[in-house]
């Protein structure tokens, strides 16, 4: 389950139709809260199962690495 604050201006007006609202407007600085089977993934825009600087640093040494197998 998630949670989405739909306040700021890029998600107005607030009477149109919500499903139009998520998919056209909302982003993901929007999602408040994450639910995953029960547990709280992200709290309060946080991400609460990881640390973010771990997954930078492992997705900049994938990065690398993808980048050398092709050649760029």
């Amino acid at each position: 389950m998630i949670v989405l604050d739909l306040d700021g201006p890029h998600a107005q007006p607030a009477e149109a139709d919500l499903v139009s609202r998520i998919v056209y407007s909302a982003r993901a600085a929007d999602v408040r809260h994450v639910l995953v089977d029960g547990k709280v993934v992200v709290k309060d825009g946080v991400l609460k199962t990881a640390k973010v600087e771990e997954i930078r640093r492992a997705a900049n040494v994938q990065a690398g690495r993808l980048r050398r197998a092709v050649g760029v």
